[in-house]
């Protein structure tokens, strides 16, 4: 058991860890060399997936480099591993950050990345096959639509009810409407003076 540490020390001690901000145009890497404890940073203008790729390639091994989970999906590191490179994906959400860190800063992100990595201290992401990928697409776009035809089912239903009690309300023509809430009491009142008027008119003919 001893053995094998002491073999397995030099290898961590040359690992080498890379924290990368993956943008649309330019994205931006920082490397950190724990036997020498530098950092360098290397801007890497060009499509986020392919010109990552083939920077990280240039990148001395051994290595294992990381990308917060968001637009950038998981492209870059099923590309990353197609060659042989060690790429994982952390959740952003579960990074720890100062309270003077609402505002982005690419380099501090990208060294950031690379400390938390080398320390062990993010939540990694597993990677999913493209299968099960197109699965989970599937399955989220259903339900955007079920909710999305509830709102306009809802929306639907106000303006119905909205435009029946403008109708109501709303004389047309010469008409006079009567709210149903009152149209019982209305139909009562007109014909216990109809039958007043009735009786009048027959005792007056006599």
């Amino acid at each position: 058991m001893t053995a094998s540490m002491e073999e397995e020390a030099p290898a961590m001690e040359s690992m080498r860890w890379v924290g990368v901000d993956v943008h649309a145009k330019e994205s931006l890497a920082a490397v950190l060399n724990p036997a020498t404890g530098e950092i360098s940073t290397q801007r890497i203008p060009g499509r986020q997936g392919e010109a990552v790729v083939e920077w990280l390639a240039t990148v001395p091994q051994p290595f294992r480099g990381v990308y917060e989970a968001g637009p950038t999906g998981y492209g870059l590191v099923r590309r990353a591993r197609d060659q042989g490179l060690d790429v994982v994906i952390c959740a952003p959400g579960h990074i720890l950050k100062n309270a003077t860190d609402h505002l982005k800063v690419d380099k501090r992100d990208t060294v950031r990345l690379a400390r938390l990595l080398s320390a062990g201290e993010l939540r990694l992401v597993r990677v999913p096959e493209p299968d099960e990928e197109l699965l989970r697409d599937l399955v989220r776009s259903r339900e955007d639509l079920r909710v999305d035809l509830t709102r306009i089912r809802n929306r639907i239903g106000k303006s119905c009810s909205g435009a029946r009690s403008t109708l109501l309300s709303t004389p047309r023509h010469g008409e006079s409407y009567i709210a149903s809430g009152c149209a019982d009491s209305s139909s009562t009142t007109l014909r216990q003076s109809s039958s007043s008027k009735m009786r009048c008119m027959l005792t007056t003919s006599w």
